[in-house]
C-alpha cells in the first residue's frame, strides 16, 4: 500500500501538470490505452488469459462507469486546486463508504462511526470553505469525484472475492478508453514527444499503483492497509510544494486532520467489532464472529 500511494501521488502530479494543455477526456483515454497495452502484454506471453476472465460483466461495467466519472471529475478539479487540497478531499472516501455501507452492503453502522462520519464531514467543510472568499467550484467537483470513487470501491469490495486484479484493471480501462474517445468532440491536442512520454509514464504509474492497491486489499484486511493511504497527504504536500510551489494553509491542514482522524477512528471501530464483517462477495455471506450490535 505504501508503494501504491507514492506511485499514484506521482501520477497525480503528472496529471496536474498535463491538464494545462490537454482536456480531461484525452488524458484519461491516452493513459488508459497505455494501461490496457501493459495488461495485455503481460498476460499474452504466459497465456494467462484466465486471469482476465470476467465472471460478473455487469458488476465490471458498473465499476467502470463509476471509475470513469470519478477520474474525469478528479482530472477536471485537480487542474484548479493544489494537490494537497485535492488529496484531502479524496480522504473523505472512507467516510462516504461508511455512510453507504448500510444501503449498499447490508452493514449496520453504529452511533460511534456515524459520529466519526459527521466529524469528518466537518473537516471537509473546513477544506471546502463554502461561502468564503477563497472557495473554488473545483472543490465541489473533487468531492463529487470522491463520491464516485467510493462507489467504485464498494463495487470492488463486493466482487474482489471472485474477480482477479487483472480483470478489474482490464474492464475499468476499457471503459476509460471508450469514455475518453467520446470526448474527442471537445477537441484533442496532439502531444509532443515530451508530453507523450509523460502520458505514457502516467499510464504505467496508474496501472502499477492500482494493481498494487487491489493486491493489498486482497492479501490483508482493510483495517491493516487503509491507514497507509493517508501517507499520500505527506507526499502531496511535499510534491505540490516542490513542483507547483503550493503551500497548504492552516484551514486545509485543520480540515485534513479532522478527515484523516475520522477515517482512522472508523477503521479502529471496525477492527474492534471483529473481523467477521460481511464477505466482499456481498451481504448475506458472513464470517462467524461478526458483532451486529455497534452500540458499545
Amino acid at each position: 500500500m505504501l508503494a501504491s500511494v507514492f506511485i499514484l501521488t506521482v501520477s497525480d502530479v503528472l496529471t496536474k501538470w498535463l491538464t494545462a494543455g490537454y482536456p480531461p477526456g484525452q488524458l484519461i483515454c491516452l493513459r488508459s490505452t497505455v494501461i490496457l497495452a501493459l495488461v495485455l502484454a503481460l498476460s499474452a506471453p504466459r497465456r494467462r488469459w484466465t486471469g482476465i476472465r470476467m465472471r460478473s460483466p455487469g458488476a465490471h461495467f458498473t465499476r467502470g462507469v463509476f471509475a470513469c466519472a470519478g477520474s474525469f471529475l478528479f482530472v477536471l478539479g485537480i487542474k484548479y486546486l493544489p494537490l494537497a487540497n485535492a488529496m484531502s478531499i479524496g480522504f473523505a472516501g472512507p467516510l462516504l463508504i461508511t455512510a453507504l455501507a448500510g444501503p449498499m452492503l447490508g452493514e449496520r453502522v453504529g452511533w460511534r462511526r456515524w459520529s466519526a462520519v459527521l466529524v469528518g464531514f466537518v473537516g471537509v467543510l473546513v477544506i471546502l470553505r463554502p461561502g468564503a472568499e477563497g472557495f473554488h467550484w473545483a472543490a465541489m467537483v473533487l468531492l463529487a469525484a470522491t463520491l464516485f470513487g467510493s462507489l467504485r470501491d464498494i463495487v470492488t469490495r463486493r466482487i474482489s472475492a471472485t474477480e482477479s486484479s487483472t480483470s478489474l484493471l482490464l474492464s475499468t480501462n476499457l471503459c476509460m478508453v471508450a469514455f475518453g474517445l467520446l470526448s474527442v468532440v471537445q477537441g484533442w491536442n496532439m502531444p509532443g514527444a515530451r508530453d507523450a512520454a509523460l502520458l505514457a509514464l502516467s499510464g504505467v504509474l496508474i496501472g502499477s499503483g492500482h494493481y498494487l492497491q487491489i493486491e493489498a486489499f486482497r492479501q490483508a484486511e482493510a483495517g491493516t492497509v487503509v491507514p497507509f493511504r493517508y501517507t499520500g497527504l505527506l507526499w502531496a504536500i511535499l510534491l505540490g510544494w516542490l513542483v507547483f510551489g503550493d503551500v497548504p494553509g492552516t484551514g486545509m491542514l485543520t480540515g485534513a486532520a479532522l478527515v484523516v482522524g475520522s477515517g482512522l477512528f472508523i477503521l479502529y471501530r471496525e477492527r474492534r467489532l471483529g473481523g467477521g464483517r460481511p464477505h466482499p462477495a456481498g451481504p448475506g455471506v458472513r464470517i462467524p464472529g461478526y458483532r451486529w450490535d455497534d452500540t458499545q
